[in-house]
């Protein structure tokens, strides 16, 4: 059996970065026992001879460079593979195994989800799960399903069908056609519900999106171009949860501002938050929500880590 990325993590952990085993589990959020077999199984595998020093190594490295630099407290780095799809999928892997393990554990009484591609590949590519306690999975945004993956609906019904968990969805669009009928809408007992609970979640993942068109939210038809043109112009480069920044992590308060159905990103800042984002086109909005302040934790590739670190 092939050697997983876990064991070379926890091995780099052990051996390379000089953290104890109990330090090592804390780092990956397992058992001390869990961490101490991972670390046994890597040096019989010959991993920690060959493999370290290699690509996984590199990773580990970038990971702790963007925590150090962003000051976040959990970061994942997938090796960088040339094919665009395959490397969509990777980081999705990685954001799959970390909630699958979230999930596992317990620890959470409500998780919460954004929208995008990248959150939608982490949901396919969990595995099927058999949950021993209760826990509410909960669309943090709005958004009516176009038949896109990734939109806010598809994303929680894939989750229902793997996990079998309560989980609750927003039946409401992205983004309102007035400021006035954003605000009755919150108030709809369904909805209002819906953004409560949202507003305790204890772990989240979420999706970044960049301002062009068209990027996610504009090939979903939930914003259309002159929006796109609208938001350039007032300086904003990045999209988190319907809300958008500029380069310095704040937030741009337009029209479409007034709108949108959704948790303010704010009120979960430090609350486990993690993005899955990569590609040199988002890497000025990832450094935009990074400088915001609101993750603790990324998700990301080797090109990607590399840009964010250079500035």
């Amino acid at each position: 059996m092939e050697p997983s990325s876990t064991e070379a993590r926890a091995a780099w952990l052990y051996y390379i970065g000089g953290l104890t085993q109990s330090e090592v589990a804390q780092r990956l959020g397992i058992s001390s026992v869990k961490a101490h077999r991972l670390i046994t199984r890597a040096r019989n595998a010959g991993l920690v001879r060959v493999t370290v020093h290699g690509a996984i190594g590199d990773c580990i490295g970038l990971e702790a460079e963007l925590q150090a630099k962003y000051g976040i407290a959990q970061c994942r780095v997938v090796p960088d593979l040339e094919d665009n799809g395959i490397a969509f999928r990777a980081i999705g892997a990685e954001a799959a195994s970390m909630l699958a393990a979230a999930l596992e554990a317990g620890q959470h009484r409500v998780i919460g989800f954004g929208h995008g591609r990248s959150v939608a590949s982490a949901v396919a590519q969990l595995p099927q799960l058999t949950l021993t306690h209760d826990v509410s999975i909960i669309s943090l945004l709005g958004g009516v399903p176009h038949q896109r993956q990734g939109t806010a609906f598809n994303v929680i019904y894939g989750l229902a069908e793997k996990t079998g968990a309560e989980t609750w969805v927003m039946p409401v669009p992205l983004f309102a056609n007035s400021q006035e009928d954003a605000a009755i809408l919150r108030r709809q007992r369904g909805i209002a519900e819906a953004l409560q609970l949202a507003a305790e979640t204890s772990l989240s993942f979420v999706g970044i999106g960049e301002v062009s068109y068209p990027a996610f939210l504009a090939a979903t038809n939930a914003i259309g171009e002159a929006d796109v043109r609208s938001l350039l112009a007032a300086g904003a480069v990045a999209e988190l949860l319907g809300n958008y920044y500029n380069a310095a992590g704040k937030r741009v308060d337009t029209a479409i501002s007034q709108r949108v159905i959704a948790v303010d990103p704010a009120g979960l800042a430090g609350r486990g938050m993690v993005a899955i984002a990569s590609g040199q086109s988002k890497t000025a909005a990832i450094r935009a929500i990074l400088h915001a302040g609101f993750l603790t934790g990324l998700i990301t590739d080797q090109s990607t880590a590399r840009l964010l670190l250079e500035t």
